[in-house]
């Protein structure tokens, strides 16, 4: 990187050292030297059409009424916290390490519109620790301040939780878990509540800004089950169309059927054998030593252990979820409510499978039924 320039201001402060700096100076310096970092930019959803509209009509009317807040930091300190392929390197790479830079983070709507009609504004300087810090300050300042649609609060959350996860990233499980324990204090909902507002946020961020800005002001419809799907999916460019996300999510579940199919195969064999007779063969009718070790890999027990109410969250209902795009004043579209299976019913399949003969067909459904049990959880 090549390091040959020094921010104005700092060559500003050194020749001024003994002179009283006249804080309109000041200001108008570090304006003129505002960086606008994409990563914060785009960090937060932007307005929706109607609210640009009205904020650019009530700034031209009254003015700039709120500072726009600046990150007032070194070149170095924000470059230790891109991420390596960003493009955001080529901002600074006049810039000496040390130099003083000025990042813009909180007020991107107004600035623009500023800039556009040529308007003056306040600003303020803080400091944080590092990039991470400063995009913390800014989800939970965004969910503080504006009017929010359900789907902009639990992407916002889950942003969050995301991020202070990847701050903490390389420590333990138990460190992680403890991040969402302390969100979901902070927001009085469970800490599966946000971990799945993680994976809401992930999912969302496969599409492109268009798109991800008329699902989170509901203007387009998306169930939160789908967004999260997207989030294991595999894109090699944002998502920009409805079209573009079921086929994705049909592809996704082709996919996972085919390698629960392949795990599923893989457990049964590992235990039965390539070779063994599906129906004929049991646990129950080999030697001693055979029934020993099924005692020791199915505990009967297992479930008398379990918590029903560890597989309920506090926004859990046994409702079915519409469908994206379904109008349900429509009722021709609507579709006939199913009624769900339980956890307690599947509890007492699977202890009667378990405490039953234990082929390699029943080994398979008690996988298969576990698997809809766990999806409670989930």
């Amino acid at each position: 990187m090549a390091k040959s320039k020094v921010n104005p201001m700092d060559k500003f402060i050194d020749k001024t050292s003994d002179v009283i700096q006249a804080p309109f100076v000041t200001e108008q310096l570090i304006k003129s030297e505002l960086i606008i970092l994409p990563e914060l930019r785009d960090l937060i959803p932007p307005l929706a059409e109607d609210e640009s509209k009205q904020l650019e009509e009530n700034i031209l009317k009254y003015g700039i009424k709120d500072p726009l807040s600046v990150w007032e930091t070194t070149a170095v300190e924000v470059l230790s916290g891109l991420d390596a392929d960003s493009e955001s390197h080529e901002l600074f790479i006049d810039y000496d390490n040390d130099a003083t830079v000025y990042i813009l983070f909180d007020g991107h709507n107004r600035y623009g519109i500023a800039k556009d009609k040529a308007l003056d504004f306040k600003i303020n300087k803080m400091s944080f620790a590092g990039i991470s810090d400063v995009k913390d300050y800014m989800i939970n300042y965004q969910l503080g301040r504006r009017n929010l649609t359900p789907e902009q609060i639990s992407y916002l959350r889950g942003l969050r939780y995301n991020q202070l996860k990847q701050a903490g990233k390389g420590q333990s499980v138990k460190t992680k878990a403890n991040v969402a324990a302390q969100l979901a204090e902070e927001y009085n909902v469970s800490p599966r509540t946000v971990i799945r507002e993680g994976e809401y946020a992930e999912g969302m961020d496969k599409l492109s800004p268009e798109l991800k800005k008329d699902v989170l002001s509901g203007k387009t419809k998306i169930a939160k089950q789908e967004v999260k799907a997207l989030k294991s999916a595999k894109v090699d460019v944002p998502i920009d169309s409805m079209e573009g996300v079921r086929q994705l999510l049909k592809e996704q579940e082709e996919f996972e059927d085919k390698e629960a199919d392949e795990k599923v195969d893989s457990i049964v064999d590992s235990i039965f054998g390539n070779n063994s007779e599906s129906n004929s063969a049991t646990f129950g009718n080999t030697d001693d030593d055979t029934n020993t070790e099924v005692e020791s890999i199915v505990d009967k027990d297992l479930f008398e252990k379990i918590d029903l109410n560890d597989f309920k969250d506090d926004d859990q209902t046994n409702e079915p979820e519409i469908l994206s795009n379904v109008d349900t004043d429509d009722e021709e579209n609507v579709q006939p409510e199913v009624a769900p299976v339980s956890p307690e019913e599947l509890e007492v399949s699977l202890r009667e499978l378990v405490t039953g003969n234990l082929t390699k067909d029943v080994l398979i459904e008690i996988i298969n039924k576990a698997g809809d049990l766990l999806s409670y959880k989930s």
